[in-house]
């Protein structure tokens, strides 16, 4: 096997391309396993004291959280605005889709929030009906 520094300059730029995109991948996963580490201790934590949990938005970001935790009883519901996914079920864990006006009566005690890109939204519209829950981001 040859040094980088032996190939021509079009094929060591590619190599040192494929090693960044290594480098980041790397890093990558060891953010991920970070974050699940830190939600697998945090979750519990949230939910003691008979704290009811619920979340907030049902996409890819939810899914992805719910399932890589392996979330069961400790999130009661989770709310999305579209009304297409309402009365739906989350693949994997089957967690019940509902309104956020559903929520809001369902009382949860801590909120996560799990597309940040929406956070002042939602934390607005849970104000705006009645919601006292602690609104927390992934």
């Amino acid at each position: 096997m040859s040094n980088a520094a032996d190939l021509p300059l079009v094929e060591r730029a590619e190599a040192e391309e494929v090693g960044a995109l290594g480098a980041a991948v790397r890093a990558f996963a060891g953010k991920a396993a970070d974050d699940v580490d830190i939600w697998r201790q945090r979750l519990p934590a949230l939910a003691s004291g008979g704290r009811r949990l619920a979340a907030w938005g049902s996409g890819g970001r939810a899914i992805s959280w719910l399932t890589a935790l392996g979330v069961t009883d400790e999130v009661r519901v989770v709310a999305d605005i579209n009304p297409a996914r309402q009365g739906m079920y989350m693949p994997v864990t089957g967690h019940l889709v509902v309104s956020p006006e559903a929520l809001a009566e369902d009382r949860p005690d801590v909120v996560v929030i799990t597309n940040p890109a929406f956070a002042g939204e939602i934390r607005q519209q849970g104000r705006d009906l009645g919601m006292t829950a602690e609104f927390i981001e992934l």
